[in-house]
């Protein structure tokens, strides 16, 4: 893919990769941040033979990262979908059951109180991965 700020040369951008534009002129930087919200014509998105392709389809602009951008609201989803799809079975059953033993000590803790309690379902992996609140790290 290639993104063209005309008056420049085009350059190569990598889909699926995140691309970090920086500038020391904010008529640029203004203008390029307008493009890639589709708000102008200034920026324009090819593939690599050339064929013009909407900057909504070939681009998503985040923000910019010095403006306290909040990545993991924008990325979590993604991030609990990926750790599904990168876990082993055997880290899946070791999740489940750490999971159940969780849940055993909690009910056998429960009858110090009298108190009837029930265990749960075990939830779906998804759930557990969700629950965890895993965010991305400071750098």
């Amino acid at each position: 893919m290639n993104l063209t700020y005309y008056g420049f040369q085009p350059f190569k951008i990598t889909p699926g990769k995140v691309v970090v534009l920086a500038t020391g002129s904010p008529h640029i930087y203004q203008e390029i941040i307008l493009g890639l919200q589709d708000r102008t014509d200034t920026v324009k998105l090819s593939d690599d033979n050339f064929t013009t392709v909407t900057v909504g389809k070939g681009a998503q602009w985040y923000g910019d990262p010095l403006l306290n951008v909040d990545l993991n609201a924008l990325f979590q989803r993604k991030l609990q979908t990926r750790l599904l799809k990168v876990l082993a079975d055997d880290q899946t059953v070791g999740l489940v059951d750490g999971l159940q033993s969780l849940l055993s000590q909690l009910l056998a803790d429960s009858y110090l109180m009298d108190v009837p309690l029930e265990l749960p379902e075990t939830p779906e992996l998804a759930k557990l991965i969700k629950f965890s609140g895993i965010q991305l790290g400071s750098v």
